[in-house]
């Protein structure tokens, strides 16, 4: 009987969460649209661990109110797995830095009566003996001002060849040329 007790004790053990605090520390307080969000996450062990994996998921999700009906939407979504596979003894410290790109053609953080977007940052540690554990943290992501927008290329110039691009379809064309060698439209 000890020994049923022992396997279902060891079953209900693994089955735990890994006893550490983890936070994340980013470079800023909100970012722009087409910035990169850097960070530092911290672990603190307080039993030994072997940690398999850690995910950063960066989200943004449009949330919807109207007569009574709620409907959401991700609008984008992102993960980076860090390439760690350590094993971190109790009361030591590891640091581990990331970096995501928030994309320039996304929506900035919005909130009205009817309508909200977010973003969020989503942290997943994974142990080889213990259940994830799992934080999330809320950013603020804001429209880039006029001077921070990066210069849209509508010509390029490969060997002396000035290239055009077309409105309509986006083929490259021969900047000499009235149409588009793709589509027909007129490049002018």
């Amino acid at each position: 009987m000890t020994s049923f007790l022992k396997r279902i004790t060891d079953a209900i053990d693994s089955m735990a969460y890994p006893d550490m605090e983890f936070f994340l520390v980013l470079s800023k307080q909100y970012y722009f649209l087409g910035d990169n969000i850097e960070g530092t996450i911290t672990f603190t062990p307080h039993e030994n661990l072997e940690i398999e994996q850690v995910k950063i998921k960066l989200t943004c999700v449009e949330r919807i109110q109207r007569k009574n009906q709620i409907k959401n939407a991700t609008l984008y979504d992102d993960s980076q797995i860090i390439p760690l596979k350590f094993r971190i003894v109790s009361g030591m410290i590891k640091q581990t830095t990331f970096n995501l790109n928030v994309p320039f053609t996304g929506r900035p953080t919005f909130k009205s009566i009817e309508q909200n977007i977010d973003w969020s940052l989503a942290l997943t540690i994974e142990s080889k003996e213990k259940r994830s554990l799992q934080k999330s943290y809320t950013i603020q992501v804001a429209k880039p001002q006029p001077g921070q927008v990066p210069p849209i290329i509508q010509k390029e110039t490969l060997t002396e060849i000035e290239i055009l691009f077309c409105r309509h379809c986006g083929t490259k064309n021969n900047a000499r040329s009235t149409y588009c060698c793709h589509c027909g439209a007129s490049l002018n």
